[in-house]
């Protein structure tokens, strides 16, 4: 079965995002059916700790025979009709109420422009659907199941399709179709520059920290806020027709508490994290895990500011900051892996992007603070490529302290304790 994902993009540099430990679409919708809007679900994320900008492109992720494919993010609105009633009879394998949103589809492919829009390939709306619209003429009075397309009453993916699909109608009006379609398919050609990186990341298993490229950040989503989420929301119905409708409107209350994703404890287990021996590794591969040390240890949501400190002429690790209780082994054993030299490269760095959150800084000291972090980044790199190219040993350890944290953060940051 396929896992799907939400990706956070801006250009050719990305985030992927686990909603708990939850990888089936219907409980993705679940999720991200709570808010009205991008804005409102970035914030949401954010909530958790996060750092996503509001100009990333947000959409869903998921293999498919080898490749990958997308979906888009399915937001509250009232085009979604039962859609979240649907939800539960899906996952249970049961027949789903398709009446009031075929009922809405079938009305709206008179238009002309909307039927454009049902046609055309960026949206994956099943043959089998659209043969039955335009095979009854468009009159959903019409419709008769039989053998061949009775799977469309449990086809949850073809009827949340058909909302995407009515949701950007609503947005492209009173626009014409072919301008709307021209931009959705250039957005498609964008998105596919992160194509061959998801795919191998998502082959390899989310989380973990790639040789070769890989997301900004894997995030984990563990709660839902609920200062966030509506109180309530409206289930329509319809007249009836060869399609059983719904008639009841029902009011589905939302829960007045978080609702918690993958509540399980987590538990560090150092054994179980592979060691990485960069040594008989190509030029290339070290380049690349180089690249990811680098961008770990330069993180503010990996390695924070407060994350490194200095006292008695030395520098040292605070691993209260990350919000995990370490055993005293796992912090010696942690604490050993990272030199004198590359902890005050990190610290100077680190100082340098704290000092210029200040809101009453000239534009002079920016420009100074800019550039010593420049400096202290442009370090740390030469450090990485000397040791990378002549002392394995020591850049095999800076790679296990990324692999542990990486693990760590990835599996904590963002719950309540």
């Amino acid at each position: 079965m396929a896992k799907y994902y939400i990706v956070s993009r801006i250009g050719d540099e990305y985030d992927l995002i686990k909603v708990g430990d939850k990888t089936k679409l219907e409980e993705i919708d679940t999720y991200t059916l709570n808010f009205k809007n991008k804005e409102e679900l970035i914030n949401n994320i954010n909530s958790n700790g996060n750092d996503i900008s509001t100009d990333s492109d947000l959409f869903i992720v998921y293999m498919n025979k080898g490749e990958i494919c997308t979906k888009e993010i399915l937001y509250e609105s009232d085009k979604n009709f039962n859609i979240k009633e649907n939800i539960d009879l899906s996952l249970n394998g049961d027949l789903l109420v398709c009446y009031p949103i075929f009922k809405e589809v079938f009305a709206l492919s008179k238009n002309i422009e909307f039927s454009n829009m049902m046609l055309s390939s960026i949206y994956s709306i099943y043959s089998d659907f659209k043969n039955l619209v335009y095979s009854s003429h468009k009159s959903i009075e019409n419709v008769k199941f039989n053998k061949n397309n009775a799977w469309l009453r449990k086809s949850y993916n073809n009827l949340r399709d058909l909302c995407v699909l009515m949701n950007d109608y609503d947005k492209m009006m009173p626009k014409r179709s072919f301008i709307f379609l021209g931009k959705k398919t250039e957005l498609e050609k964008e998105r596919r520059s992160i194509f061959t990186d998801l795919k191998r990341n998502l082959t390899d298993s989310f989380g973990q920290l790639s040789f070769i490229g890989g997301p900004n950040n894997y995030i984990h989503i563990t709660e839902l806020h609920p200062d966030n989420i509506p109180d309530r929301h409206v289930l329509k119905g319809g007249k009836e027709g060869s399609i059983k409708p719904q008639l009841s409107i029902e009011m589905t209350t939302m829960p007045d508490m978080a609702m918690s994703y993958g509540s399980t404890e987590y538990k560090l287990d150092l054994d179980s994290i592979k060691k990485v021996n960069l040594c008989y590794q190509s030029k290339g591969v070290k380049d690349n895990a180089t690249k990811q040390i680098l961008r770990f240890l330069t993180s503010d949501y990996y390695m924070p500011g407060e994350a490194i400190k200095y006292k008695d002429d030395k520098y040292y690790i605070d691993f209260d900051v990350f919000d995990y209780k370490y055993s005293d082994e796992e912090k010696k054993e942690l604490s050993s892996l990272m030199s004198q030299k590359m902890m005050g490269l990190v610290k100077g760095y680190k100082n340098c992007s704290d000092r210029m959150k200040d809101p009453f800084l000239s534009g002079n000291s920016m420009d100074i603070l800019d550039q010593d972090r420049n400096a202290f980044r442009r370090d740390i790199k030469r450090y990485l490529d000397k040791y990378a190219d002549k002392n394995s040993k020591s850049i095999n350890k800076i790679f296990r302290f990324c692999q542990v944290q990486k693990e760590v953060i990835d599996n904590t940051k963002g719950r309540k304790r």
